[in-house]
């Protein structure tokens, strides 16, 4: 969610978020945090209107495993992906940002960064077509993080495809909840 500068102070974003609210509600949503709270304007709206602090966004359930044809492309990342799958996220989220006003500027690469997809290596997954790497995700436990689709690619199913690849992921390690961030 986000209000312009030029509109705040008359009631906008109270009305978005709890039409917002409303709407996860009837979705069946049981809970809903904020994890973004960069300064105390904020902050002290997200408080007013019942955030206390931080928070995660929505907890969802999956029943079946779905076939592993839906996840044709879809692998754990390799140390040989690196530079791709980091441009990809670092772009990504920079372009996020920027969408919704924010000052942004493209992660750097550095060892610390390489070696922290290597740590995760087997969390960290990637999905390609025509030999190139277009999306990729973390998991942490039973937490989907970091979905990333290359900019020339979205609106093409690939994050679709990610996270239900995730929610696979997630019950086949036997959890029955997922956490999405």
């Amino acid at each position: 969610m986000f209000v312009g500068e030029q509109y705040r102070n008359h009631g906008i974003g109270s009305e978005l978020l709890f039409a917002i609210l409303e709407e996860m509600k009837f979705a069946g949503t049981q809970t809903a945090f904020c994890d973004f709270a960069r300064n105390d304007i904020i902050h002290n709206f997200l408080f007013k209107n019942g955030f206390e602090h931080y928070c995660y966004s929505v907890y969802m359930t999956n029943e079946t495993i779905l076939s592993k044809e839906e996840f044709t492309g879809i692998r754990h990342y390799e140390d040989k992906d690196y530079i791709e799958t980091f441009e990809l996220v670092s772009r990504a989220f920079h372009n996020m940002r920027l969408s919704v006003g924010l000052n942004s500027k493209c992660d750097e690469s550095t060892d610390k960064s390489r070696n922290q997809y290597a740590d995760n290596s087997n969390d960290l997954f990637v999905l390609e077509s025509d030999g190139k790497i277009v999306a990729s995700l973390l998991l942490n436990k039973n937490c989907i993080e970091n979905v990333a689709v290359k900019i020339d690619c979205q609106r093409h199913g690939y994050g679709r495809k990610m996270i239900k690849f995730a929610l696979s992921e997630l019950y086949r390690r036997r959890y029955s909840k997922c956490l999405l961030w």
